[in-house]
């Protein structure tokens, strides 16, 4: 969230592969597997996994679970359309080398330094600017607490950080189908109207389709 300790979103944003959603749950013996294990998850928007390795303590820590799962998916569901829509290298203006990043993020996950005291440890992710990740074995599984990520923050801020996860998979699904609609020519015209959503969502001002931009005739 805004704080480097949300380690999640990082990892949600950056992942982007079209794995398949019905892998066996991955194992969790060491903080390392479980830091990757999520990250293999939010890659491919699988829901089960996710859950199994963040930990809530609350409803409110629910939600936020929740929150993380709808965007993992409205990040796959932009990646898949977009790609239909405009090739590789077109969705590529929308979504970055997507490529590049899943394999920058398991360079980075191999070399993390992993320190264990008790039924707490903590993973560091060498080369970034990220907090370290804090996970506590729970039944004998390593998992990430919802209360780690969010520590140093008030409820009213949690809150609102919730509120702006869930806005921005909104326009994510949102430009998703703006591009099923065939309203983009290209990946860059869908990430400009993309990006102006974000802006007027975070003015206050929402629009819920490009005003300006032709559909582009079926094929």
């Amino acid at each position: 969230m805004g704080s480097v300790r949300f380690l999640i979103l990082l990892l949600c944003l950056s992942s982007l592969s079209l794995a398949q959603t019905t892998t066996a749950p991955a194992p969790l013996t060491t903080p390392r597997q479980a830091v990757t294990a999520l990250s293999a998850a939010m890659e491919s928007a699988n829901a089960d996994q996710i859950r199994q390795v963040l930990y809530a303590r609350s409803r409110r820590e629910e939600k936020m679970v929740d929150a993380m799962v709808a965007m993992a998916a409205a990040i796959k569901r932009l990646k898949t359309t977009s790609t239909e829509a405009f090739g590789q290298a077109g969705a590529a203006e929308l979504i970055g080398d997507t490529a590049a990043l899943t394999n920058e993020q398991k360079t980075q996950l191999q070399s993390a330094t992993e320190t264990v005291s008790g039924e707490v440890a903590t993973v560091t992710i060498q080369g970034t600017n990220t907090a370290p990740v804090v996970l506590q074995r729970i039944a004998g599984e390593w998992r990430i607490p919802i209360s780690e990520l969010a520590k140093g923050i008030t409820p009213q801020e949690f809150d609102q950080r919730l509120a702006a996860l869930l806005s921005q998979s909104s326009i994510l699904n949102r430009t998703a189908d703006q591009i099923i609609a065939n309203r983009f020519h290209t990946g860059q015209e869908a990430a400009e109207w993309m990006h102006r959503q974000m802006l007027l969502t975070a003015s206050g001002a929402v629009t819920t389709a490009p005003a300006t931009v032709p559909a582009v005739p079926s094929h």
